[in-house]
């Protein structure tokens, strides 16, 4: 992944599953190629376990035929 990156953390109500928290992660990968990974969970959990499978994303991301670290 590259240096280049954004975050947005926000909330909003769905009509079936309530309250939902959004951490949306936009960033300029090893290929010059613009993503967005997005981790969406209950209001309820804390922000760290909604933030955990978004920061394994990242860590793991590397776009096909490109050598990543």
């Amino acid at each position: 992944m590259g240096t280049t990156w954004a975050e947005l953390a926000y909330r909003y109500d769905d009509s079936g599953l309530g309250a939902r928290q959004v951490v949306d992660h936009r960033f300029q990968a090893a290929d010059g190629t613009l993503y967005a990974i997005r981790a969406t969970g209950p209001a309820s959990l804390t922000p760290a376990l909604v933030r955990e499978p978004l920061t394994r994303a990242l860590a793991s991301f590397c776009p096909a035929d490109t050598e990543c670290r």
